[in-house]
């Protein structure tokens, strides 16, 4: 999951160094370590629900043994990134659908700020009271750029007006890359308002057990990575210290942010 590599390639890897283990069996054994890791994944989701604010994206994932559906049918992995600067959460969830009821459900009590694009999935979430919706500059920047795509050659035209805005308030948030959040909510309103206030005034003038056992590793992975952690390792920490676990005090201690790995040798 780190590296992204099937396991049919991976069954390889193993065979070149003389392991033979189908990846069947790798499948399985994957689908069982992320249930047994469930208890995890949901003091994750508690941090990420206190976060003010919570990015959310979907995106498509096709499952070729899905009961009932044909094996071209799209489904979908709803990604949730927040929780605190110093315990960031990276959340994968897969659905077959990417109806408004996912992310009402995989939200649910959440009060903040929600960033997302203007997919029509979010009303719902973003209807709820004490949620207030937030616009994604990398989605509206898409936009233009797509439209600046199909310009005559060589013609200047308003994708391209539209952008240079979008480029100076990119261009504020990599000056403020290093900067804490009170630093950064000064700048955003002493130079990046000014700028959107512009730009504002421009633009109104004229299987599914495999699935989701992925998403629970890659939600695992991702954490690990967001907070410092080697992933291997830490997994390799929580998994021998989980049998042992009872209590939410014993989950707790294998977050990535309240344990320190060793290295693996």
């Amino acid at each position: 999951y780190v590296d992204g590599l099937p396991l049919h390639r991976f069954e390889k890897v193993l065979a070149r160094h003389g392991v033979g283990i189908p990846r069947q069996t790798l499948a399985r054994w994957a689908i069982q370590c992320a249930g047994q890791l469930q208890p995890v994944l949901n003091l994750m989701r508690d941090r990420l629900l206190e976060s003010p604010v919570i990015h959310c994206d979907e995106t498509r994932v096709q499952v070729l043994k899905e009961p009932g559906r044909d094996p071209c049918s799209l489904s979908w992995m709803w990604v949730q990134t927040g929780g605190p600067p110093e315990q960031p959460v990276v959340l994968f969830d897969y659905s077959p659908s990417r109806a408004q009821a996912v992310p009402l459900r995989l939200l649910e009590g959440y009060c903040g700020y929600l960033m997302t694009d203007d997919y029509a999935g979010y009303n719902a979430l973003a209807a709820q009271p004490g949620i207030e919706r937030q616009g994604c500059w990398a989605h509206a920047r898409r936009k233009f750029v797509e439209a600046q795509q199909v310009q005559p050659k060589g013609k200047t035209g308003r994708a391209d007006q539209a952008l240079a805005w979008i480029n100076r308030l990119y261009a504020i948030e990599r000056d403020l890359r290093q900067a804490g959040d009170a630093e950064r909510l000064e700048a955003r309103r002493q130079h990046s308002l000014p700028v959107l206030a512009q730009l504002k005034a421009w633009l109104f003038s004229d299987t599914p057990k495999g699935a989701t056992a992925s998403a629970q590793l890659y939600s695992l992975v991702e954490t690990a990575r967001a907070n410092g952690q080697e992933p291997y390792a830490w997994l390799r920490h929580i998994l021998e210290r989980l049998p042992a676990a009872q209590s939410v005090e014993d989950y707790e201690a294998l977050l990535p942010w309240n344990c320190t790995p060793t290295a693996p040798l």
